[in-house]
């Protein structure tokens, strides 16, 4: 996420002046500020370690639940 200060107002007021005829599309278009460029990066060489962790998270969440992991499950 992107923090830009008073960005509701800021919005609100370009939204009013084209309801107002103030500004056309074109117009309004050019102050909206441009497209953003991801900031970071994944690292792919940590995926095993955040999936190991996911793993785990998963398991207390089901057993706070009382639910049975995957592997708990009784066979049919």
């Amino acid at each position: 996420p992107v923090d830009v200060a008073a960005a509701s107002a800021r919005g609100a007021a370009l939204l009013g002046a084209r309801g107002a005829g103030l500004l056309d599309e074109q117009a309004l278009l050019g102050l909206l500020a441009p497209v953003g460029e991801p900031s970071a990066t994944p690292r792919t060489s940590a995926a095993s370690f955040y999936a190991e962790r996911q793993a785990l998270f998963r398991r207390r969440v089901d057993a706070l639940r009382g639910e049975r992991t995957r592997d708990e499950q009784p066979d049919v």
